[in-house]
């Protein structure tokens, strides 16, 4: 089966960027509020960039409720999980907060078969998401 994951790695090494920077930023006196709300706002013109850069099958056509809703919810969510990773990373080693912040796939394999029930669970996914909540258990004990 050939799989492009050239996007999910590149967002890895953005991701693995972020937190670093961050806790640089914070080591001074800026709160993680006031830093959330920079970085949230400094994303803005990175992501019109990149709108109007795509290739013509990704640019928006026509948007339904349903997914504008969706995606708001996505909105919220990322918006309080970024603040509160960033008061963890005020408070914490980057390495032990970034490594279970990112055990998020935990989550998303519960959260998949209520939401997204097309989507087809393989063991090789369910296998390497035990691997990454294995490796949260030996960061936190």
């Amino acid at each position: 089966m050939n799989r492009d994951y050239s996007l999910p790695f590149l967002a890895a090494l953005g991701y693995g960027f972020a937190p670093v920077l961050f806790k640089a930023g914070l080591i001074g006196n800026l709160p993680p509020v006031a830093g959330t709300t920079i970085a949230m706002f400094a994303s803005i013109p990175f992501s019109w960039l990149l709108l109007i850069s795509l290739k013509k099958e990704w640019r928006v056509h026509r948007l339904d409720p349903k997914s504008i809703w969706l995606v708001f919810g996505c909105g919220a969510f990322s918006a309080v999980a970024f603040l509160t990773y960033t008061m963890a990373l005020k408070l914490g080693q980057v390495s032990a907060i970034a490594a279970i912040a990112n055990s998020y796939p935990v989550f998303n394999l519960i959260l998949v078969r209520f939401f997204l029930k097309k989507e087809k669970l393989t063991l090789d996914v369910v296998l390497a998401t035990l691997f990454v909540a294995g490796g949260v258990y030996l960061i936190t004990s």
